[in-house]
């Protein structure tokens, strides 16, 4: 009797075990392998992904009066049907209410914790209110890709909401463990959100991690960049910083002329602490305003983020950026590959714009062209900058 009572607390002991071990294993974070097969078949296949949306009338309703608060959805996408998807409307200057052509963002596992989509727990579907090319997004995640730097994968599809089509919208992938997991070999650090002209000295939305809200690595970046002693000031922001990132960070901005992220306007950014090496990473996010200022200097006059100015005022900042530059134009900005890749997407899109009427498709062509135009004119502009040619 005694030796079956011991073999049946074993028996408990272990399925107790067990579930411990399920619930842990449930909580880790994004492995090496799911990071770097997540989405993958999504943002390389090349096709227009429709996303048929269905909300409640009660949901509908609730993004009417709070569109910044999730709510569960029905999408149908890629031949299947999610259930309890959470959504709700994003934007700021592409914000539009949820009965007009709304950004979006959709959350597959808010409600349901292992619903994937490709793999991915999350996707921004945005309007392009303010690229009305469509292009922008994915041909700066292109080059910044080129880079070695963080980037969210872009890729376009259809949206159709409650019935109505909306037309194609630019679906970029989200901020989320398997995002990480691609980058860095831990995905629990602080996970920062600039938010709309924010500095690093506001109390940022964390976005993940597991370390305490407390800002403390943000405050410790800050206190560096504010040291008035330069050199002092280097070795502070070597310390919090990877320097050589912010370097091609920095430098990527200025080459595909964004004049929207952190660099030049303290917008549209991330900030992610890489527990491995203690520091602090900057991503760029928002990337729908670049290529539109073709003869923007290459050394610009002023440093908008608190980061970049008290980077620059160092010597050993500028000689790092200005080594940078010269580096990633010859690596990532190749004008006739980035016109092609282009015209490439456009026409994939020409279809759904050709649906809003003969007018319509020829103002997009007219659209791309000018773009494309502006490309060159970068690449030409710099050219002549970098080498005094």
């Amino acid at each position: 009797m005694v030796r079956y009572i011991l073999t049946a607390k074993l028996m408990i002991g272990r399925v107790i075990l067990g579930l411990i071990l399920i619930l842990c294993c449930a909580r880790e974070p994004a492995s090496g392998s799911e990071a770097n097969t997540a989405g993958a078949d999504f943002f390389t296949n090349g096709a227009l992904h429709t996303f048929e949306i269905q909300l409640s009338k009660q949901n509908y309703q609730a993004l009417q009066n709070k569109p910044r608060e999730y709510v569960p959805a029905t999408v149908k996408a890629s031949g299947r049907t999610y259930t309890n998807v959470g959504v709700h409307l994003k934007g700021v200057a592409t914000f539009r209410p949820i009965d007009d052509q709304p950004s979006l963002t959709l959350n597959f596992s808010k409600y349901v914790r292992n619903q994937r989509f490709h793999g991915l727990r999350k996707v921004h579907l945005n309007n392009g209110k303010e690229d009305p090319t469509l292009l922008c997004e994915a041909l700066s995640a292109e080059v910044f890709e080129k880079a070695g730097l963080p980037t969210a994968r872009v890729t376009h599809g259809r949206v159709q909401l409650q019935g109505r089509n909306l037309g194609p919208y630019v679906v970029i992938e989200g901020f989320t463990p398997e995002f990480l997991g691609r980058y860095f070999k831990k995905t629990d650090g602080n996970l920062y959100d600039g938010g709309f002209r924010l500095e690093i000295t506001n109390r940022l939305e964390r976005l993940l991690g597991k370390s305490p809200q407390n800002w403390s690595d943000l405050n410790n970046l800050a206190a560096a960049a504010a040291i008035p002693d330069l050199e002092k000031r280097w070795q502070e922001l070597s310390i919090h910083l990877d320097a050589d990132s912010f370097a091609r960070y920095l430098a990527m901005q200025v080459l595909i002329s964004n004049w929207d992220g952190y660099a030049l306007y303290r917008n549209n950014y991330r900030i992610y602490h890489d527990p491995t090496s203690d520091r602090l990473y900057f991503i760029a996010h928002g990337m729908d305003q670049t290529f539109s200022r073709a003869t923007a200097p290459a050394m610009p006059r002023r440093w908008d983020g608190l980061v970049a100015q008290a980077f620059m005022e160092t010597a050993q900042g500028r000689e790092l950026y200005q080594r940078q530059l010269k580096l990633l134009f010859a690596k990532t900005y190749d004008a006739p590959s980035l016109t092609q890749h282009a015209s490439d997407m456009s026409a994939r899109l020409r279809p759904l714009i050709a649906e809003r009427g003969q007018d319509a498709e020829a103002i997009y062509d007219q659209n791309v062209t000018l773009l494309r135009a502006r490309i060159e004119r970068r690449g030409q502009f710099l050219e002549r900058q970098l080498w005094n040619r």
